[in-house]
């Protein structure tokens, strides 16, 4: 089955974001609007990686300081945990702090190009 052939070759291999950090040009559109309005962006991560069910509160949530901070983090990992990707808190706060829109952009990437494609590692 090539479903269980996937999740094995995942648990034994590293996974890694199906786009770079500076991979934000990749998808012009969600650039842009991570550009002009990073909360709407925020607040579709939030929701597609399963930590909040209303991608409005938690827009809502990114315009209020620190709140935004810990949230995200929260998403990141989320999302990290969801696709099984290899990383850390530490990598996931300096993602944050070093370049926050191509942080958005990336997690945005890799939920809208695998949204279904969720595994658990053993």
């Amino acid at each position: 089955n090539y479903n269980e052939y996937k999740s094995y070759l995942r648990e034994v291999i590293m996974v890694f974001w199906n786009h770079t950090l500076c991979g934000c040009f990749d998808d012009c559109g969600i650039c842009l609007i991570t550009l002009v309005a990073p909360c709407v962006t925020f607040g579709e991560n939030a929701q597609a990686s399963g930590v909040c069910s209303s991608c409005l509160l938690a827009g809502c949530c990114f315009l209020v300081p620190i709140v935004d901070f810990i949230l995200w983090i929260i998403v990141r990992g989320a999302i990290r945990k969801k696709y099984a990707i290899d990383g850390s808190i530490i990598g996931d706060c300096c993602s944050i702090m070093m370049c926050p829109l191509c942080a958005l952009v990336q997690e945005k990437q890799q939920c809208k190009e695998t949204p279904g494609d969720t595994v658990q590692r053993a």
